[in-house]
C-alpha cells in the first residue's frame, strides 16, 4: 500500500523502492532522496520544520531525518525494532517522532528530537 503525504503546500512525499520521492505538483518536477542501504519502507513529513523521516528496509532499520530542500541529515535514529517499522509520525511541532515496530516485537517508540534519545519505549 503506497502512502502519500502532503508537504510544504506544493509537494507530495512518498517512498519509491530505493528512493524517497518529493514531487512538486505545481512545477511537475520530482526530486529524490536515495537510500544508503536496501531501500525505504516508509516515510513521514513535518512541514513546519521541513523534515522528511525515512525508515530503511532490512534488519535493525535506522530512521534518518532529512531537511528539505537541502537534503541534509538532521538525525539518524538507531533501530528500536528488529525487522521493520510499520508506522512513522511526527508530532505537530516536530519535536517528537513516533515509530511502531513490526514482527517480532511490535514496539512503540517515541524519539525525543529536542533532548535526544528515546522518550518512551
Amino acid at each position: 500500500m503506497e502512502r502519500f503525504f502532503p508537504f510544504m503546500e506544493e509537494h507530495i512525499v512518498y517512498t519509491l523502492g530505493t528512493y524517497c520521492c518529493v514531487w512538486n505538483i505545481e512545477k511537475k518536477k520530482k526530486d529524490f532522496i536515495p537510500s544508503k542501504k536496501h531501500g525505504y519502507s516508509l516515510c513521514a513529513v513535518n512541514s513546519i520544520k521541513q523534515w522528511i523521516a525515512v525508515s530503511e528496509y532490512g534488519l535493525d532499520p535506522q530512521i534518518t531525518i532529512y531537511s528539505y530542500p537541502k537534503k541534509e541529515v538532521v538525525f539518524t535514529l538507531e533501530a528500536q525494532t528488529k525487522i521493520k517499522y510499520l508506522e512513522l509520525a511526527f508530532s505537530r511541532d516536530g519535536t517528537k517522532l513516533l515509530a511502531i515496530g513490526g514482527i517480532p516485537d511490535f514496539k512503540i517508540v517515541v524519539f525525543d528530537l529536542e533532548k535526544g534519545g528515546v522518550k518512551m519505549s
